[in-house]
């Protein structure tokens, strides 16, 4: 029986590696970096190609070899839709891990209605939309309200927190806002205060924000209203923020980006300091089932963001390979039917994904 090629760039990277390693016993992969690294020797059904993200003809030979291809390399402020304008050319499907090709004008336009392009397909964005969509389906009839939080301590590569910071200034989605009946409204009260993150007695700093993925799944599930509340654990990281928010208006892209490298890496190398590592999105959600008013907190906890990254990238593959979906820009939840939300969330460890009704006070675990 013929297996599939899933050709996945920046497979030597955690991200990479780790859905390399969720999809072998399914597909063939193609695993795309400029290295062979010792650890492929550990994968089924692998095999390694030479790739690099800043040559055409690299990626052309890469994209012509697979069936699907997934982009998991960074930094996503710097590829953009690089890779995504070459699998086009080559007629292969696209899944990109961050959200960069469809949250940036210029990217937006150069992606052809003919072609599948999946964007999002990662912990933040990629796995609030699902959780929304699978709580929508689910537990609701109706869904009026939905407070989302995100939050955790992690020690990023110097690649993904670029990302990160880049993210946070690149001018798309909606800074201390929420949405409502179609709405976006200013939140009040969110003047960088330090509160409790749910669950965890350590004062953060909660930033409300509001991303094109949130906007798109409140609406496709018909949610009144949507907050998500992104905390942040320090004061060197919101000063981090305000200071790349500087350099973008004030310099060129790409100069930009160079400086802000070198703050990621001078923050990095202060702030290993031995602490577990923890990220979870929590979600309250209000609604109605069967006439009933219910009310629940979905709670989502790993202990490292790659692993949720990686979960929701591999169930992306096996949507868009099970539903072959019509060309178009999609998010990962769009791609996503409730039942492959929840065998994903069956994927995770007991314990890491649990639904907490209020009014009963009963607990629910996935595991």
């Amino acid at each position: 029986k013929y297996m599939k090629k899933i050709g996945i760039l920046g497979a030597s990277g955690t991200i990479g590696y780790l859905v390399c390693k969720l999809l072998q016993e399914r597909y063939e992969i193609i695993g795309g970096c400029r290295k062979n690294n010792e650890n492929f020797k550990n994968l089924k059904n692998f095999t390694w190609q030479k790739a690099d993200l800043y040559d055409n003809e690299s990626i052309k030979e890469f994209c012509r070899k697979s069936d699907v291809v997934v982009n998991c390399a960074g930094p996503a402020g710097s590829i953009k839709d690089r890779v995504a304008l070459v699998a086009q050319k080559e007629k292969k499907p696209y899944i990109d891990a961050s959200d960069f090709i469809i949250v940036e004008e210029e990217c937006i336009g150069r992606i052809s209605e003919e072609s599948v392009c999946v964007a999002g397909a990662g912990y933040v964005p990629g796995l609030g939309g699902m959780l929304v969509k699978w709580a929508f389906k689910t537990l609701f009839d109706k869904l009026d309200k939905v407070v989302c939080y995100q939050g955790g301590k992690q020690h990023f590569s110097v690649n993904a927190f670029t990302d990160i910071i880049l993210g946070a200034v690149s001018g798309v989605g909606h800074g201390d806002s929420y949405y409502r009946n179609g709405r976006i409204l200013k939140e009040n009260n969110m003047n960088h205060t330090q509160t409790t993150f749910p669950g965890m007695d350590t004062p953060v700093y909660m930033k409300s924000y509001l991303s094109e993925e949130m906007i798109k799944a409140a609406k496709e599930c018909e949610v009144k209203e949507l907050h998500w509340m992104n905390s942040v654990s320090d004061e060197k990281m919101m000063s981090m923020i305000m200071d790349a928010f500087q350099l973008i208006i004030t310099n060129e892209r790409e100069n930009a980006i160079e400086k802000i490298r070198k703050m990621a890496e001078e923050y990095i190398a202060s702030e290993d300091d031995g602490e577990k590592e923890w990220s979870s999105v929590i979600m309250e959600c209000r609604g109605k089932k069967d006439g009933e008013r219910k009310e629940y907190t979905i709670t989502f906890t790993v202990d490292k963001e790659e692993e949720a990254s990686s979960l929701v990238a591999a169930a992306v593959v096996d949507a868009v390979i099970k539903h072959s979906p019509v060309g178009g820009l999609y998010w990962a939840f769009e791609v996503m039917e409730v039942e492959d939300i929840a065998n994903m969330l069956e994927m995770l460890p007991a314990g890491c994904f649990c639904i907490e009704e209020k009014k009963k006070d009963s607990r629910k675990e996935i595991s």
